[in-house]
């Protein structure tokens, strides 16, 4: 990786910070890591993953999230949304979901948390206000979790950046820490192969911000990367003075994973009431 992202890990560790599944037909939306690094000193270790043994394909990883309180993870909308409807369906039981925090095995059975409830935006797939798809979702978990948890920003808090000149783009684009587990991509084909059971991390570019979604540059060229296959709810993290911020929720890619990646804002009146309407 570039000598800048070195210096954002260091910033990182300074401040504290310790689907893949044979489905991808039934959740095409899901995205992972590209050209990223594997998180084998567990800094990110309130990120999580969804683990689904899927009566039909079998055990996989689905869907990332991160720890917001003892027991709230929150992840994407989608994510939470096609489970619900796999359940409603007979597909599937709400036994065999299950969360992991394992940093590199989400395959072995003694880092799985079982599933309370989930919970979908309302809102969600209502094709209500233009791009804003109020892709956010939570998961409620059956026992409390011991990790630290991540920080939400303030309402308004990337359009403040951007006001104040800190989100730039170009050669001096603002830089984001992208999250997950999943596939990355294996060149010159351009194929995407697995990640592995494990968690990595990846430094994307800042891009763009709509009024609902943070929009993300990743090409090797530049020396980012981000997300792909696997990710969908896992967070983006901007550093910033002093504390690192969850200020966005994977949701969606380009097709090939190689160009540009859109979070869902965590900063925005709809998310944070929604988070704050679920917590315990």
């Amino acid at each position: 990786m570039c000598n800048r992202f070195n210096i954002f890990h260091k910033l990182l560790i300074a401040a504290g910070i310790a689907l893949l599944v044979a489905t991808v037909a039934l959740v095409a939306p899901v995205k992972a890591i590209t050209w990223g690094e594997p998180d084998t000193d567990n800094f990110f270790s309130y990120v999580g993953a969804m683990v689904v043994d899927w009566p039909v394909y079998g055990l996989g990883q689905f869907c990332s999230g991160t720890l917001i309180a003892p027991t709230v993870f929150v992840n994407a909308g989608h994510c939470n949304a096609l489970l619900q409807e796999e359940i409603a369906a007979g597909r599937l039981e709400q036994e065999m979901i299950k969360i992991s925090f394992s940093p590199d095995n989400i395959y072995d059975p003694t880092s799985w948390i079982a599933v309370d409830r989930l919970i979908t935006h309302p809102l969600y797939g209502s094709g209500l206000d233009g791009d804003n798809v109020y892709d956010v979702g939570l998961v409620i978990l059956a026992e409390p979790v011991e990790l630290p948890f991540a920080r939400l920003p303030d309402l308004g808090f990337l359009d403040a950046l951007h006001r104040d000149g800190v989100l730039r783009d170009g050669p001096e684009r603002a830089e984001f820490i992208a999250v997950g587990y999943g596939q990355a991509i294996e060149w010159p084909q351009a194929a995407r192969v697995d990640n592995g059971p494990g968690r990595w991390y990846v430094e994307s570019g800042y891009q763009a911000l709509t009024h609902s979604l943070l929009i993300l540059f990743k090409n090797s060229n530049f020396d980012y990367g981000g997300t792909c296959y696997g990710d969908s709810g896992g967070p983006t993290f901007f550093e910033y003075d002093g504390e690192l911020w969850l200020v966005g929720i994977h949701s969606m890619s380009n097709a090939t994973c190689t160009a540009i990646s859109f979070d869902y804002r965590t900063d925005l009146a709809v998310t944070l009431d929604f988070v704050a309407g679920n917590l315990p």
